[in-house]
């Protein structure tokens, strides 16, 4: 399955924006995610391991509830990962 990288997310996965994986479920996926790029894991999760909640989880485009990350999937599923960002 395809993982798509919001733009301020990029730098921590070498600039790569579109990274295949292998996984069963949304939240394995994440973890696949992250066990490749490890300097995703403290801007995803908080110190309790829980996904933050300025990060939303796409599933084929549809937004994912945060008690819903163990969605199972297929490989042709693709998962976004888009990050609130405030400003002024």
């Amino acid at each position: 399955m395809r993982i798509l990288i919001s733009g301020n997310l990029r730098r921590y996965t070498a600039y790569e924006d579109d990274i295949e994986v292998d996984a069963s479920s949304v939240s394995s996926a994440i973890k696949v995610l992250v066990e490749r790029f490890p300097d995703l894991k403290n801007v995803l999760y908080d110190v309790e391991g829980k996904l933050r909640s300025v990060h939303r989880i796409h599933l084929n485009s549809e937004v994912l509830a945060p008690d819903h990350l163990d969605t199972a999937t297929k490989p042709s599923d693709e998962i976004g990962i888009l990050t609130a960002i405030a400003g002024g």
